[in-house]
């Protein structure tokens, strides 16, 4: 089972990898969209600090 530091990580390159997609996307993509709410919300649960981590706003 994972520890808590290796979800961590795991959801950083997850929602790292999915501002990468939104932000060489030219169209609206409201499932990529919520995806990105999802991992935000996640890792806001993890007491991570996503304003270094945001590309996509």
């Amino acid at each position: 089972m994972a520890g808590q530091n290796e979800l961590q990580l795991n959801e950083i390159d997850r929602y790292s990898l999915l501002q990468r997609i939104k932000n060489a996307s030219k169209e609206e993509n409201a499932v990529l969209d919520y995806e990105i709410a999802i991992s935000k919300a996640k890792l806001e649960t993890m007491g991570v600090n996503l304003e270094e981590l945001t590309l996509v706003k």
